[in-house]
């Protein structure tokens, strides 16, 4: 249950109080979900609580229940009588078996009540809940186990997964908290019991437990066409699978997984029918109650034996043996009772009374009387015995406190009756006042209603002024209209036509405009395709007209081409050895450019008129070795220059042709 769903809420009760003012008491208010009431009763001895407690429950009654109207509060009140000293069994027993007016619980050895302690009687004795804040449904006992899947393969009657597999989730993912699988007889109910008792103990107990079942199953397979058969008592023999295997997924995050043991040899088997199953998981075999297990249960004979193999599999043992001692105390009290009642019939017979049946014709008389006045008091007769007294006075002590009640609330009322009357004279003033008051107050209200109808017609008067100059403005609108109406009509009509006119114009425009449109796109699109065509043509003639020159022009050039393909090896080779030559050159020819710089300055001309002055022919010689070297430079230079240019055209040359295998021209045929 959801904790916060119970709500505790304490409450006075002065009038209980004040009767009982020798305990302590406390009510409080209980919803859970539905309200009720519970009273709390301290007391000090056990002594004063056997006294005593008969007389708080017909308070309870008569100040507290009388006054409820809820019948489910009425008929749900409970009282925890709480002692400090420990209460006799026969007491707790009188209190607690007693149904006159509430439900009670007594508690003994209790030193204190505080709300600590009120909140956990209430919680342990009487809601069974938790005030406590509701926990988390992740975090549930690692004990607790629910089954959520059970995966059935080459076991018993099941031959595959397929048709074994049983998945008890719902919807959003949570397991279901109640299962009922059904089916007919031999479709496999027992197996899947079987299956889950053997995936979680690794034995199933009716086979152990049930000898002449366990030899069925082995003689199943045990010999065939004269000798013996490999034994499947666990995995299904059509099945082709070496091994029978359960898997049980639970709330618990790790799967339990068993298999059958692997059969090798003919006479081996699969099951040995040894009750091997751990101490720890036998409780799970306690839990299954199988279909062997009623009918071992029915077909008992006797009911002792019927009731000891019950507690044996499914009861509690310490159960059994307080309910044995219990037994065996109620059959020394029934002889003890017959004892007893022996003695009292031999003294019945010594005394030999006879009773007055006079008293109790007096005594109903005086009932009669009570039950007039709307009393509900039983009569007494022979069979009044003290139980039905102790009832009767607990009804009349009831009844007592409860007219000591209204008694003294009667006296209240007197007492206040007497006050008012002790006040007649101021009274009596007071009314003639109040009679000149009210004599005042209907004169003041019939003028009152006399200036309300004024007003009201003042405000009609005023309101059907505005309503006839209204109707004055709108007759003079109205004669006003009346003189333009015809001429009104004429141009109404006029504008209808003129509106006919524009609504077909318009029509004739939209269907011709729509007509204009489609002209101008089919004309643009006619226009278009004639350009495109009439470029075509011109580039095709241009084709046409350029194409044996072209081709004349290819087949030169491939000429020449082949030429120069085989110079080019020789130029690129010669190119190699210039170049060395040109670095080698370029060195000295820098060194001479600059030689040749000096010589042009002022040593060019001391040299010259040194040689001419003594005519030396070695130096002479040597100047005009310089300037030879000098222009053989210029056309090495020269040289080189016409070598680039030719690999340039070479490269361009090779680019055409390129384009021309690329357009599809064949290079190793003639040109046309």
């Amino acid at each position: 249950m959801n904790s916060k769903k119970l709500s505790i809420k304490r409450y006075e009760i002065k009038d209980i109080v004040a009767v009982n003012n020798d305990v302590d008491i406390f009510l409080y208010k209980i919803l859970n979900p539905l309200e009720f009431f519970c009273f709390f009763v301290k007391y000090k001895s056990a002594r004063l609580l056997e006294k005593s407690w008969s007389k708080l429950n017909s308070s309870i009654a008569s100040y507290f229940q009388s006054e409820l109207t809820n019948e489910f509060q009425i008929w749900n009140i409970y009282i925890v009588f709480a002692c400090e000293d420990d209460v006799k069994k026969e007491i707790k027993y009188k209190i607690e078996n007693d149904r006159f007016s509430s439900r009670k619980i007594v508690l003994d050895k209790i030193e204190s009540l505080n709300e600590s302690i009120i909140k956990d009687i209430i919680i342990n004795k009487i809601t069974n809940t938790n005030l406590e804040l509701e926990q988390n449904k992740d975090q549930k006992d690692e004990r607790s186990l629910k089954i959520k899947k059970v995966e059935i393969d080459a076991f018993r009657a099941f031959k595959s997964k397929e048709n074994g597999t049983f998945d008890f989730t719902l919807e959003n993912g949570e397991c279901a908290d109640f299962i009922s699988i059904y089916a007919p007889n031999g479709f496999g109910k027992t197996s899947f019991y079987d299956a889950v008792e053997w995936g979680l103990t690794g034995n199933i107990y009716r086979l152990l437990r049930n000898k002449e079942l366990a030899k069925e199953e082995r003689s199943q397979s045990e010999i065939k066409e004269g000798e013996k058969q490999k034994q499947y008592i666990l995995k299904n023999r059509e099945s082709s699978s070496l091994r029978g295997t359960v898997i049980i997924q639970t709330t618990q995050p790790v799967p339990i997984k068993n298999e059958t043991k692997e059969v090798t040899h003919k006479g081996r088997t699969d099951y040995n029918f040894i009750d091997d199953t751990p101490d720890e998981k036998k409780y799970i075999r306690d839990i299954i109650l199988s279909q062997d297990g009623i009918d071992s249960f029915v077909k008992e004979d006797k009911p002792e034996d019927r009731y000891n193999k019950f507690i044996y599999f499914f009861g509690d043992n310490d159960l059994d043996t307080e309910y044995n001692s219990i037994e065996e105390n109620i059959k020394k009290n029934k002889e003890e009772l017959i004892k007893i009642k022996s003695e009292i019939k031999e003294l019945k017979n010594k005394i030999a009374i006879e009773v007055d049946t006079n008293i109790f014709e007096g005594i109903n008389k005086c009932i009669d009387l009570l039950n007039s006045n709307g009393e509900k008091i039983p009569h007494v007769n022979e069979s009044f015995d003290e139980t039905k007294e102790q009832k009767l006075q607990e009804l009349i002590e009831s009844r007592k406190l409860y007219l000591i009640a209204e008694i003294k609330r009667c006296d209240e009322e007197i007492e206040k009756l007497k006050n008012i009357l002790s006040k007649k004279e101021w009274i009596n003033i007071q009314i003639k006042d109040k009679t000149e008051l009210e004599s005042k107050k209907n004169k003041l209200e019939s003028i009152r209603r006399d200036i309300n109808i004024k007003s009201e017609t003042e405000k009609k008067l005023s309101y059907l002024k505005e309503e006839l100059s209204k109707k004055i403005e709108s007759q003079k609108v109205f004669f006003e209209i009346k003189k333009i109406l015809p001429e009104y009509h004429s141009i109404q009509s006029k504008l209808n036509s003129l509106q006919k006119k524009k609504v077909s114009l318009k029509d004739d425009l939209n269907g011709n405009e729509e007509l204009r449109l489609k002209f101008i796109r089919e004309r643009d699109q006619f226009s278009q395709n004639i350009h495109f065509l009439t470029e075509e043509k011109l580039y095709l003639e241009e084709l046409l007209t350029n194409a044996p020159f072209v081709f004349q022009s290819l087949d030169t050039k491939r000429k020449d081409l082949l030429k120069i393909k085989e110079n080019k090896s020789n130029i690129e080779e010669s190119i190699g050895k210039n170049r060395i030559k040109k670095e080698n050159l370029s060195l000295a020819r820098e060194s001479l450019i600059r030689l040749i710089a000096d010589i042009n300055n002022e040593i060019y001309t001391d040299l010259k008129n040194y040689l001419i002055e003594n005519k030396s022919e070695d130096l002479e010689n040597g100047l005009i070795e310089i300037l030879d070297i000098e222009l053989k430079l210029e056309k090495l230079n020269v040289n080189m220059d016409n070598i680039e240019n030719r690999i340039l055209e070479q490269k361009e040359l090779d680019l055409d042709l390129q384009k021309l295998v690329d357009i599809g021209y064949p290079t190793g045929q003639p040109m046309p």
